[in-house]
């Protein structure tokens, strides 16, 4: 069968996979790789920026993992534009011997901002810190 899919589980993940076999109990989903989404400024507001990281490739050396059904909320075929991504990330990673992981993603998002404020800070005299640190003061 193998066609492309995205899978939402119980867990709130979603996963595009090829799904390979489906039986009452369980689906067999090859290349999982987890959505995974930051929100990202831009002169016309947010826009989400999407990665897909690794799933169980990390804990395990299989392509293909077993889902049981009753984990699984729904399942649809990939848009055009994410099955041509999720080929892309899979021949990438298959190149360069891995996937990007959440937190390398989290870093790349980060850096963007950075720069956008360090394009903003003439205009503004804005402090990075200033931006960053609200967590750690306290206000009465």
């Amino acid at each position: 069968m193998s066609t492309k899919s995205i899978i939402k589980l119980t867990t709130g993940e979603e996963i595009v996979c090829q799904i390979t076999a489906q039986t009452d109990t369980h689906t067999s989903i090859k290349n999982p790789l987890k959505i995974h989404t930051i929100p990202r400024f831009v002169e016309t507001g947010i826009v989400e920026s999407l990665a897909l990281i690794r799933w169980v490739k990390p804990y395990t050396e299989e392509d293909t993992v077993q889902v049981k059904n009753n984990h699984i909320l729904y399942s649809a075929k990939t848009s055009a534009g994410l099955s041509t991504f999720y080929d892309k990330q899979l021949s990438i990673a298959e190149e360069h011997g891995g996937f990007m992981t959440a937190k390398r993603h989290q870093t790349l998002i980060d850096n963007y901002h950075k720069e956008q404020l360090r394009g903003l800070r003439p205009e503004h005299d804005l402090e990075e810190e200033d931006l960053y640190d609200d967590e750690d003061k306290t206000i009465h």
